[in-house]
């Protein structure tokens, strides 16, 4: 049975409520695989605590792609709302297994970073918000995104990491153009031209 290949690390999103997002995660794992913990799940508060969740990747067979739902400006991420900033350095440092990023913040999606986390790593693609998100409305297109891509992911036989991503873009201009626009989503991807360069672009 194939697997999710996911990995979901959550911030602390308020200290007086259980908000989360892994019940939307365990929902899409049961509808699409009849098994809820098809993905790995962790929480983080801090730098640190992020840096701890990051150990557990030792197979990049296991988790190919890493989703972080937690606050967000244009500057970090933010675990808590007292804790010290998690910086496009510190996400770096640690995604050096992952071929798929998707952050699921505020502000901190600009097209920029998004290709700057491609261009710094091996990412193949990597996603994200540039503008202030409603949380609900940036959970629908999360959700949207992973149904697709693990729609694709998730079915047998080899898959190209390029035609995954490609595929999943297509699908999603073609439901929500408005959503994305709306939420100010993008996703940079790198891909290969004719001429054998290394180009990174933005889908949307």
């Amino acid at each position: 049975m194939n697997k999710f290949n996911l990995i979901v690390a959550e911030g602390h999103w308020n200290n007086y409520s259980n908000q989360t997002v892994k019940s939307l995660f365990d929902l899409l794992s049961d509808l699409l695989k009849s098994n809820a913990h098809s993905y790995k799940y962790v929480q983080f508060a801090d730098p640190a605590g992020f840096d701890s969740c990051m150990r557990q990747i030792k197979d990049a067979d296991s988790h190919k792609y890493l989703y972080i739902g937690s606050h967000g400006d244009i500057d970090g991420i933010y675990g808590s709302h007292a804790a010290s900033k998690l910086s496009f350095t510190s996400i770096k440092n640690r995604v050096k297994s992952v071929h798929g990023l998707y952050l699921g913040t505020c502000e901190f999606g600009h097209p920029y970073t998004l290709r700057k986390f491609v261009d710094e790593t091996k990412l193949t693609w990597c996603a994200g918000y540039k503008k202030e998100i409603d949380w609900l409305d940036s959970s629908a297109l999360d959700m949207a995104f992973w149904k697709i891509f693990q729609g694709y992911n998730t079915r047998p036989g080899a898959k190209s990491e390029i035609k995954l991503i490609e595929k999943t873009v297509s699908d999603l201009k073609s439901k929500y153009s408005s959503l994305i626009l709306d939420l100010g989503f993008n996703i940079a991807i790198r891909r290969v031209d004719d001429d054998g360069d290394v180009v990174i672009e933005t889908a949307f």
